[in-house]
């Protein structure tokens, strides 16, 4: 259901997290009313020293973090999508032409929707391990299962 996240990002994650934090902890800004008199007041009361200090170093943090994000992480992340659909789609073009390439070894002709049904592992096996039907001839089958492969 959740995909894990890697603990790069992960990390990254928190460190926006706490350099907010620190930003709101370090403003000269009053604190807002809704949060006087809550469990928040104090850990977002200002420190006694460097405040201006750790508000500008946090506020650089969360930018540098966001220009991470738009420069590096999403353009990976788009380019691993790509290079898996494209190997997805060169491993499904490799399945039809191996399956194509068992057809023709048996002499045998297909129809092209079986080629896409086959390419499901359960049904490959279950097409290659049971009797072959007989040839446009009206011969016979004579092979069984994929151990024809071995010998021609």
């Amino acid at each position: 259901m959740f995909k894990r996240v890697p603990p790069r990002d992960l990390s990254l994650g928190v460190l926006v997290l706490v350099s907010v934090l620190l930003m709101v902890k370090s403003s000269s800004d009053a604190l807002p009313g809704w949060l006087r008199g809550t469990r928040a007041e104090p850990w977002l009361s200002q420190f006694g020293v460097g405040n201006q200090n750790i508000h500008d170093i946090a506020g650089g943090l969360v930018v540098s973090l966001f220009i991470y994000f738009l420069v590096v992480w999403l353009p990976e992340r788009d380019k691993r999508k790509r290079v898996r659909r494209n190997l997805q789609l060169q491993f499904d073009a490799f399945k039809k032409g191996c399956i194509r390439e068992f057809f023709n070894a048996m002499s045998q002709s297909y129809d092209p929707a079986l080629i896409d049904e086959l390419k499901d592992r359960e049904r490959f096996r279950e097409f290659f391990n049971g009797p072959f039907p007989p040839d446009k001839s009206g011969g016979t089958p004579s092979r069984m299962g994929l151990s024809f492969i071995q010998y021609t």
